[in-house]
């Protein structure tokens, strides 16, 4: 028993130290990459990621390699299968080719991920390592505009009840065009705060939960700043849009969400010995395919909001504005250490 209890397994977010190679082992069971399970080894000095302690490696890497193949495999018959029902012209035709170019965008993401990166081992431990960073840095970024999204969503559950809809509020506080036109300037940064549904408000939620955790561990707190930035400016550019194309009105955060994954990419692209090996790629490539899937499932979309957020946001990323250059101490993740210290 007492030889059972010289492993030891931390998980954020409760940081509670526990015991046991067979709670361990149950733990792992299906780890991957974005784990952020810390373990000491019997009479190691600290904690690591799981898959950086020789003992696991190979087996978590492994492990991870089938899941990822799974995956492929399922995206894999969804296209044969979608494929063969427009073939026999069973079902509606717009709506399948939609989901076949979504799992075939979705197939390609996958795919190159796997091929280019997480075959190796060393790899797959970098961005082990830089995931678990990201996990245990303070949320600087994340926590104030995750505290802006609840805000947004309580306040136009209020509004939106007492004005009896969303047409009748969108008019009165959103970005309605033709009104900001007349000089109601505010419009561009009261209008995005509204979401057009429960749908929209919880998607953008997800993304800038993604967004904001990363940004909140390689950048400093004025990307909160940058952020409404990309949202007025990517509202500026739909304005900017002839009238034939132009939708009346314009809601939501996606434009600063894809502002914060275009920073991302671009710092990752100016300075690539930085990041996890290959993180560039994934980091664009996550945000391409994001912006075909939104443009693919949702019709009400604002493509020019999203392109232009993420344009936007991959220059300044270029330029290393709002980089925090002390985040590189991800690359000692492998070195066993007290708990304390992550």
């Amino acid at each position: 028993m007492e030889e059972d209890r010289r492993w030891s397994y931390v998980r954020p977010p409760s940081n509670k130290v526990k015991f046991g190679e067979r709670g361990l082992a149950k733990e792992l069971r299906h780890w991957h990459c974005f784990d952020p399970i810390l373990v000491s080894a019997p009479d190691a000095s600290g904690f690591v990621p799981a898959i950086c302690l020789p003992e696991l490696s190979r087996k978590l890497h492994r492990g991870m390699l089938l899941q990822h193949k799974a995956i492929m495999l399922i995206l894999a018959v969804s296209i044969a299968f979608i494929g063969m029902l427009l073939l026999f012209g069973a079902g509606n035709v717009v709506k399948l080719r939609q989901l076949l170019l979504a799992s075939a965008v979705c197939f390609a993401f996958f795919s190159s991920d796997y091929f280019l990166t997480l075959r190796s081992l060393k790899s797959t431990q970098e961005r082990s390592m830089f995931v678990t960073y990201i996990y245990h840095r303070p949320k600087h970024v994340l926590f104030p505009l995750i505290a802006l999204m609840l805000a947004c969503g309580g306040i136009q559950i209020f509004l939106q009840a007492d004005a009896s809809g969303l047409e009748p509020l969108l008019y009165e506080y959103g970005l309605v065009f033709s009104r900001a036109s007349d000089g109601e300037y505010w419009r561009f940064i009261s209008g995005p705060m509204l979401h057009s549904g429960w749908a929209h408000w919880v998607g953008n939620f997800i993304a800038l939960f993604i967004a904001g955790a990363v940004a909140s561990a390689i950048g400093r707190r004025t990307l909160v700043f940058h952020f409404f930035a990309y949202v007025i400016v990517s509202a500026l550019a739909v304005s900017a849009l002839p009238d034939s194309v132009r939708p009346d009105a314009f809601l939501g955060l996606s434009g600063g969400i894809f502002g914060l994954f275009g920073w991302i990419g671009g710092v990752s692209l100016r300075t690539p010995e930085d990041f996890p090996e290959r993180f560039a790629l994934f980091a664009i490539s996550f945000s391409i395919l994001s912006v075909i899937l939104s443009i693919l499932l949702s019709a009400n979309s604002s493509n020019t909001a999203h392109l232009v957020g993420l344009g936007t946001g991959l220059v300044v990323g270029l330029t290393k504005s709002g980089l925090n250059s002390h985040f590189t101490a991800w690359k000692l993740m492998d070195r066993p250490a007290p708990l304390r210290k992550r």
